[in-house]
């Protein structure tokens, strides 16, 4: 079928710089003190609304929320969840929002973790079933002790379990940093979950990346085990997937010289790891951008498990870094992690032009298709002002096509709270046709969780191109017939509703009967 990206929804994405921090480069960013709201963005009052872009949160204060996931129900797509870090009681905590329209409201609340009073950190999954994972940081009120927690909802989004803990208080660390994967490979590990985190020492400079391993659905985690070599001085940001023969992939930010990528994989469901290997070199850092936003080239990392996929198998981490200004980079594995391909750009802008690209988040469809989602500084020349764009691949990878700029509005990161820090990733879903991003918006003059829905193919019919059939396409075809609409752009057959390679009165009659129930849905001509 000829595929069209269909982008009608938009959305914008908060910018915040500050200085920096003092503490020692390797400490725990989610020990950074908060200093409250700071001044805010002020944007031009004419671009602030739009039907496209639904706020999740409603706290109704000017305190911050970032740091966002989203998971779209593979057995609902009109449920998605979404989880991010929540400061509208002045200090960290998690949100947890939820939808049942398809992202059109959502119903929002903070997620109760007790017995700690913090949380940070938000991680979330939902397996095929619809059950959906919330993960947490958990934090008391100083620089003491911290836990990882994991709780479930079996209805959407709207109740949450009481907290189950795979790892809570150590004295001796700090941990920082986890992430989730669940087995669904429907083999001899299915169902299990890995939990994989940044394990630091009590002062903060020593560190190792460790996993456990949950058997029974997340009702107990094993001890955790080694997955880089310990007594490195700084390794960080742990990301983990599952292949579909059930091994267990975790990469990570290795700060050794020179800087890079680090992989490892377990073959026995998580119980011990080969050693670490060199994925990707890097030519930066963690770094302090322009604007102050504290950036960091740590990977995101998915597996293609699906088997109708031509690409099943493949393993794809893509990252940000540059010499000289930053951009989005994609690598693949076609052999488990053995080998990694030569660095592909995702991005489309001219190289070394000095625009920035940071933030990205990838999402696998039952396709084989990868989404994914970045911030981008291309459209000001003084490289300070970004905007969100999206991007996908077809072929596994080896090409990506033509970048898409989700937000209408540029935002500034003049204003900042938390030290620069604007969240240290945002988030994409992608299931069938279906792509849910949600990132940090400032439209409302602080920082806000926003979402956007956006559908990969044009759907047949859909003639003013807002992704849904209405009669509002019957209007729009006849105003484009006498001369009052523009083109059905960008593609141009889906108002072709019947599917004859033709446009022209026969489709308004075809969606008219359709509308009064006379007819059948307009269909996909596969035109040239």
């Amino acid at each position: 079928m000829r595929k069209s990206i269909s982008l009608t929804t938009i959305i914008i994405f908060t910018l915040i710089t500050s200085t920096g921090f003092a503490e020692p480069k390797h400490y725990p960013l989610a020990l950074l003190p908060y200093p409250g709201p700071g001044k805010l963005v002020v944007t031009s009052p004419g671009l602030i609304t739009s039907l496209e872009n639904i706020q999740v949160n409603h706290d109704g204060t000017a305190q911050l929320q970032n740091e966002e996931v989203v998971c779209i129900n593979p057995t609902n797509t009109d449920n998605a969840v979404a989880i991010w870090r929540d400061f509208r009681l002045g200090f960290r905590r998690v949100g947890i929002g939820y939808t049942f329209d398809g992202g059109q409201s959502w119903v929002d609340a903070l997620i109760e973790v007790p017995p700690y009073p913090r949380q940070s950190d938000p991680v979330l999954f939902v397996n095929r079933d619809g059950v959906f994972y919330a993960s947490t940081l958990t934090l008391v009120w100083g620089s003491g002790p911290s836990g990882i927690s994991v709780q479930k909802s079996t209805d959407g989004g709207v109740t949450w379990s009481e907290p189950t803990y795979v790892v809570d208080g150590q004295e001796d660390y700090f941990e920082d940093k986890q992430w989730l994967a669940i087995d669904q490979t429907g083999g001899s590990g299915d169902g299990n979950i890995y939990c994989v985190w940044d394990r630091f020492e009590a002062d903060y400079y020593g560190t190792q990346i460790v996993c456990a391993t949950s058997t029974d659905d997340a009702q107990t985690f094993s001890e955790p085990v080694g997955v880089s070599v310990s007594g490195y001085d700084y390794v960080q940001w742990p990301v983990v997937t599952v292949g579909p023969n059930s091994d267990v992939y975790v990469a990570w930010y290795d700060h050794r010289n020179p800087r890079r990528i680090s992989f490892a994989k377990s073959t026995d469901y998580g119980t011990s790891f080969e050693p670490q290997s060199d994925a990707i070199y890097l030519d930066s850092a963690y770094s302090e951008l322009n604007g102050g936003i504290l950036t960091f080239p740590f990977p995101a990392m998915s597996c293609d498990v699906y088997p109708e996929s031509n690409f099943n198998g493949n393993l794809y981490i893509v990252y940000a870094d540059g010499s000289y200004d930053w951009d989005i980079w994609c690598c693949r594995s076609t052999d488990g992690g053995m080998t990694w391909s030569d660095k592909v750009r995702v991005n489309d802008d001219p190289i070394f032009n000095g625009s920035d690209q940071f933030h990205p988040w990838l999402s696998i469809d039952s396709d084989g298709v990868i989404h994914v989602c970045f911030l981008d500084r291309r459209d000001d020349p003084n490289n300070i002002l970004y905007n969100i764009y999206y991007t996908r691949s077809t072929d596994g990878g080896q090409t990506w096509e033509v970048n898409h700029r989700i937000s209408t509005v540029s935002s500034d990161p003049g204003h900042a709270a938390l030290a620069g820090l604007i969240g240290e990733y945002i988030g994409i879903s992608a299931w069938e046709r279906e792509i849910q991003m949600v990132w940090t918006d400032v439209r409302n003059l602080n920082q806000d969780v926003f979402s956007a829905r956006i559908f990969s193919d044009f759907v047949p019919g859909d003639v003013n191109n807002n992704d849904r059939l209405s009669g509002a396409d019957v209007t729009y075809l006849v105003g484009y017939f006498k001369g009052y609409n523009p083109s059905p752009d960008p593609a141009i057959w889906r108002a072709d509703a019947n599917g004859d390679c033709l446009i022209g009165p026969s489709d308004v009659t075809f969606l008219v009967l359709y509308f009064k129930g006379f007819g059948p849905e307009p269909v996909d001509g596969n035109c040239p």
